[in-house]
């Protein structure tokens, strides 16, 4: 009788085991992802995609690229003032380069003026209009622009 407890005993400590492996091998991948992807997106609805309204990443980035589609729809503008206040409030985050994705036709007034220390903005193709100071206000920030396989600076 004892041999089929202990049987039984160690049958269920190997499955909680397992399952304790599975949850920890899985949560790694879960937070491993939320590192790479320390970027913050709020956005509402524009036309038939999305407007990104607000920007926030919790480190300085090299690049962002900002996602051509979220929860499958396509973001098709950069709303006012949505990156504009990223440096300020938090002085040592700042972003080099900033890579739209070539689905945003709008980039609203003030969108992105306040981002000092960007060196490099890539403007997609489907750009159809700039608002007001729409751009990095600071000094040696290139606006890159493809148009019809041509690049514009």
């Amino acid at each position: 009788m004892k041999f089929l407890i202990n049987i039984r005993a160690w049958s269920m400590m190997r499955r909680n085991v397992v399952f304790l492996l599975v949850v920890l091998i899985c949560t790694l991948f879960v937070t491993a992802d939320a590192y790479e992807q320390d970027i913050q997106l709020e956005y509402g609805t524009y036309k038939d995609g999305l407007i990104i309204t607000y920007c926030s990443v919790s480190a300085s980035k090299e690049e962002l690229v900002i996602p051509a589609e979220i929860e499958g729809k396509p973001v098709l503008a950069i709303g006012s003032y949505a990156f504009s206040f990223l440096e300020s409030r938090i002085p040592e985050i700042y972003i080099e380069r900033l890579y739209l994705p070539d689905t945003i036709e709008l980039i609203d007034d003030y969108a992105l003026c306040e981002l000092s220390r960007l060196k490099e903005i890539h403007l997609p193709k489907s750009l159809i209009h700039i608002g007001k100071q729409a751009l990095p206000n600071g000094y040696g920030c290139t606006a890159i622009w493809e148009v019809n396989n041509e690049y514009y600076l």
